[in-house]
């Protein structure tokens, strides 16, 4: 072979190397997640976890009854791309016995642990979260099987969790001298109400001034005390959430600076429920955290034509 073949023969070999390397193969198609079996609220088997060689950080070992709750919104579970969405976050809730029940606990009511019950046809059992044991997971365990079967939350309870974690970043707080004027009331109230107050679902306070008011200046409270319809419709429990109500007024007019000039209890059915997003005047009232509302120039507007924050009243 000439000097000009055998180099001809070199450069195609170098040039075909060259185009090997710039031209890439199209990787492969990832592997889905079944939208049909994984979803807000879908409960992870902690056994799904250890096979596929996932890991999560724990304060304590999970208990045998203790469930991981996927809390992550449905489309990112989903999510086409895993170096988009790589994680998924879970709740972890633990099982407590009966006498562990706290109403304070319930709908929300503090944002940094929950109670709910998990009602089966052979059981009801009680479970806590603590908002620090929130923790996140490989999104590609969920490859490897499909959510607990024998442990399955319901709507309710699923949107309640979605919304209480996310109102753990989005609440909002009142001034500090209105804080520090019902701290201790606060405590006597979460006291009070351990015991009966999962009959309450949202307390509202909507204040006359959101300055940090002087000594010599007052701070006038619209109440309202939100409850379920059931609840309204049972005189019994009605009583009983009536004079929850009144607890909580006395003890807020007991404070030095505070008055609480009007409030009731309502059913939530009775409570506007329109929301918008770029209108905060618009009533945005969504069952299940203690709220306050902002204030007007009158206090005496009604109470759907007010903006709903969080207002927690057991620190």
């Amino acid at each position: 072979m000439s000097v000009i073949g055998r180099w001809s023969k070199t450069f195609l070999e170098l040039l075909s190397a060259s185009l090997r390397g710039i031209v890439q193969k199209s990787p492969p198609t990832p592997i889905l997640i079944p939208h049909a079996d994984w979803r807000q609220g879908s409960v992870i088997p902690i056994q799904l976890i250890t096979s596929a060689q996932g890991s999560f950080t724990l304060s304590h070992p999970l208990e045998p009854e203790g469930l991981i709750i996927l809390i992550t919104q449905d489309c990112d579970i989903v999510h086409h791309s895993y170096q988009a969405e790589p994680y998924v976050e879970a709740l972890i809730a633990r099982p407590l016995p009966p006498e562990r029940h706290n109403g304070n606990l319930f709908y929300g009511k503090n944002p940094r642990q929950l109670q709910f019950v998990l009602n089966t046809p052979s059981s009801a059992q009680l479970y806590a979260v603590n908002i620090h044991e929130k923790t996140k997971i490989d999104r590609k365990v969920l490859l490897a099987g499909t959510p607990d079967t024998n442990a399955r939350l319901d709507s309710i309870t699923v949107d309640l969790l979605a919304r209480w974690t996310a109102k753990r970043y989005t609440r909002a707080a009142f001034p500090n001298e209105f804080n520090e004027r019902c701290r201790r009331a606060a405590r006597r109230i979460g006291d009070r109400l351990k015991a009966k107050s999962d009959l309450i679902t949202g307390v509202f306070l909507r204040l006359n001034s959101w300055d940090e008011l002087s000594a010599t200046e007052n701070y006038e409270v619209l109440l309202y005390v939100t409850a379920l319809p059931e609840t309204c419709n049972d005189q019994a429990k009605e009583e009983t959430a009536l004079s929850l109500f009144a607890v909580i007024e006395r003890e807020l007019n007991d404070c030095n600076g505070i008055q609480v000039v009007d409030g009731t209890l309502i059913a939530e059915t009775e409570v506007s429920l329109r929301v918008s997003k770029n209108d905060l005047q618009s009533p945005i009232f969504v069952p299940g955290i203690w709220t306050s509302l902002t204030s007007h120039p009158s206090i005496s507007r009604p109470i759907d034509r007010v903006f709903r924050i969080d207002f927690v009243i057991a620190w």
